[in-house]
């Protein structure tokens, strides 16, 4: 997630020393992890072409710093010591995309105690100019670019935790947005949002990942950059991660939530109006809290991986084509991975991992492997209700805990 602009002259850029550290995988989807210092408290990352080479750079956002970090793809998956740029108050989410028509990826970062989304418009090198902020909702996390006016310009899309909204900032071509309009978030602490066509319109909608509610919502657009009231779907406890793909090949857009709550992956298939099949879950590492789809084995079926904060792993789970998932096989990574992106980083038609360390201030690089894995055979799936409102007083206080210390962290 993420959208950065400057204007003015680069920021000074810091340079960290790169540190390449190879750590022990457990199974055979991807090589061991390389490991590249970045910024304090890096919480989200993006993968894109930053310096107009053809090849997916990664740019981190660095909490504790106030920063974003930029490591430029050298071609084969490895990547340049990090550049550090300035961001505003606790960058937590970033995206990118060119919000300025001129060719250059730009990026947009949210400022979880700034209330504010910074962008920092890219010099087309990998290096970015000072920051712009604009005022969204209370403590924002989750940042999207996408043209939800139907302009041609790219427009911002932010979930703000505290206030329960969702922030659109329409574009205006050239690098500066309009205000911000505030739209129902559906629920509780809307933490992850991504955006796409949910009801097949042509209108782009936006999903969200409700982390207090224990739901997404979907708010359908009207194609002027205004939102619909939400339609609520239940996922697991604590849905922090999102990411939506057409999972079962049926041309409509599914869902995918981390929940942070429950250990596991829940898989939402669309019906093509907005609305949902009930949520499958497919357990994942300790802590969840990204999620990201890619075919990460070359078989042309969407896999999805996760960053698993509280087992310092990453969990890949296997697609079968239809909408289902095999047991997660698990990869260590450094301490505390939090954002996660897949992207094809090395060229071989698969696609990589990397996240973001929030506990060791680097990132971790996986690179898919290029041998046969061994595929263990695939769960039944298990359905996740609503909780009712009597749920036991055990769940209560685990998401009370789990609560405070992503505040605490934040």
């Amino acid at each position: 997630m993420s959208i950065w602009r400057a204007a003015g002259a680069a920021a000074g850029a810091v340079s960290f020393v790169a540190m390449a550290i190879p750590v022990a995988a457990s199974g055979g989807l991807f090589q061991p992890a390389v490991n590249y210092a970045v910024g304090s408290a890096p919480a989200g990352i993006v993968a894109a072409d930053l310096n107009g080479d053809g090849l997916p750079d990664l740019a981190v956002a660095n909490q504790g710093a106030n920063t974003i970090s930029v490591l430029v793809n050298f071609g084969s998956g490895t990547f340049s010591s990090a550049a550090s740029f300035a961001a505003g108050t606790q960058p937590i989410g970033i995206t990118a995309g060119d919000f300025t028509g001129d060719g250059r990826l730009d990026l947009a970062v949210t400022n979880y105690t700034g209330n504010t989304v910074s962008t920092l418009l890219g010099n087309g090198d990998g290096t970015f100019q000072a920051p712009f902020s604009h005022a969204v909702g209370s403590n924002p996390v989750g940042v999207a670019a996408a043209d939800l006016s139907g302009d041609g310009n790219l427009d911002l899309v932010v979930g703000n935790d505290s206030s329960n909204t969702v922030s659109v900032l329409l574009g205006n071509g050239n690098g500066t947005f309009s205000a911000a309009a505030s739209f129902a978030a559906g629920g509780g602490d809307p933490w992850a949002i991504a955006v796409g066509d949910f009801n097949g319109d042509a209108k782009l909608d936006v999903a969200v990942a409700n982390d207090g509610s224990n739901s997404i919502a979907i708010l359908l657009g009207n194609g002027d950059g205004t939102l619909q009231s939400p339609l609520n779907a239940a996922a697991g406890l604590g849905p922090v991660g999102i990411a939506i793909a057409d999972f079962n090949g049926d041309s409509k857009l599914d869902v995918a939530t981390a929940n942070d709550g429950s250990n596991d992956i829940s898989v939402l298939l669309g019906n093509g109006d907005g609305t949902f099949q009930p949520a499958a879950g497919f357990a994942a590492g300790n802590t969840p809290f990204g999620v990201a789809a890619g075919d990460v084995n070359g078989d042309s079926k969407l896999d999805l991986v996760s960053s698993n904060l509280g087992s310092n792993n990453v969990s890949a789970l296997l697609g079968n084509g239809n909408g289902t998932f095999q047991a997660a096989d698990n990869y260590a990574v450094d301490a505390g991975p939090w954002g996660i992106v897949a992207a094809d980083l090395n060229g071989d038609g698969k696609a990589d991992v990397a996240v973001a360390d929030r506990n060791s201030n680097d990132a971790s690089v996986l690179l898919a492997s290029s041998g046969q894995a061994v595929v263990p055979e695939a769960p039944a799936p298990v359905l996740l209700p609503l909780l009712a409102g009597g749920a036991s007083a055990a769940i209560g206080a685990t998401r009370h805990v789990l609560r405070r210390r992503r505040r605490a962290t934040a």
